[in-house]
Parts: C-alpha cells; structure tokens; sequence
C-alpha cells in the first residue's frame, strides 16, 4: 500500500464519491463566482470571515482556504456520524444525504447570488 493511499482513502462506494464530488463542486463553483464579482463586477465581500480570510491570505488563497476547510468539515462529521450511527436509526445512505444536501444546497445558491448580484444572470 502506497502512502498516498493511506493518506486518501477511497470512497466506500459510489454514494459517498457523487456526494463529495458534489460538494467540491457547489464550492468550487461559489468560490469563482465569487471571485468574478469581487473581480469583474467590483463587488465587495459581506461576508466578515470571507472578507478576513481574503485580507489575510489574497483574494483566490483566502477563498480556497475557506472552501477547503469547509469540504473539510463536512466530510468529517458527515462521514463520522454515518460510521457511527448510519443504520441504527437510519439508512447510511440518508445519513449521508442529510450531512452532504444542506451544504451542496447553500453552496449552489451562493453561487447563483453572486451571479445575480454581478450582474451575470
């Protein structure tokens, strides 16, 4: 076993991979249309954590921080409570549903905010 491996592990089936790589991409997404409104569209950060973290680190450095720490986040806890308890009160896969949905969600929305408020859409 290589020490990439160990490091990342691989998704126990095909519900675990779609949900992460849903929620890289509502991220992903979030942060460049954030950076297109804060680039093109002259747009300021409301955000205070955001706007620190922006301040701190650069505008693209700080944004991939945030969105990393997030991803970060929620596959911990999403991934721990279904290990814990997924089957004993309910199905893994609605575990996993109810840890990924709401971030994947707030994600997507803040994206499709950042393009109206640019002028985009």
């Amino acid at each position: 076993m290589s020490a990439r491996s160990r490091v990342l592990p691989r998704p126990q089936n095909d519900q675990q991979f779609v949900a992460i790589a849903a929620l890289v991409a509502a991220q992903g997404l979030d942060v460049a249309t954030t950076l297109y409104g804060l680039r093109s569209a002259g747009l300021v950060e409301l955000n205070p954590v955001a706007a620190t973290a922006m301040a701190s680190l650069g505008r693209l450095p700080g944004l991939l921080c945030l969105a990393s720490l997030t991803v970060l986040a929620a596959v911990a806890v999403t991934e721990t409570t279904t290990s814990r308890f997924g089957g004993a009160w309910l199905p893994s896969n609605r575990v996993r549903w109810l840890g990924y949905a709401p971030h994947v969600l707030i994600s997507a929305v803040a994206a499709l905010h950042n393009l109206i408020v640019a002028g985009a859409v």
